[in-house]
């Protein structure tokens, strides 16, 4: 579990990082593994800015060194990831649950 917070905390950073305005973000800011987190994804200044249509995520976890485990779907095909929420103008959100990720990551 600690290697969700790891992930979490480093997409954060890694996009809070890249400009004025942070592109990802969550609330809380450092989930715990049993928490409910809000994954919030500003599209401010992005080539999405503006955009009003719909936007998925691609996810997948780094497992003992191995990256893009527990994919879900193929990349391009959005019928099967998970669809952002508009709440916004340029302001999206993804709602990620504790069982919710333990299934993804074939743990339940």
């Amino acid at each position: 579990m600690k290697t969700i917070q790891f992930v979490l905390f480093n997409v954060t950073m890694l996009f809070g990082l890249t400009g004025m305005a942070q592109i990802v973000y969550t609330d809380p800011a450092l989930p715990y593994a049993d928490e409910s987190v809000i994954l919030y994804f500003n599209t401010e200044g992005t080539p999405l800015e503006g955009y009003s249509g719909d936007v998925y995520a691609h996810t997948g976890i780094t497992v003992n060194g191995n990256q893009w485990q527990n994919v879900i779907g193929d990349w391009g095909n959005n019928t099967t990831q998970p669809q952002l929420t508009r709440i916004d103008t340029d302001l999206y959100q993804l709602d990620i649950v504790p069982t919710s990720l333990l299934r993804f990551m074939n743990r339940v």
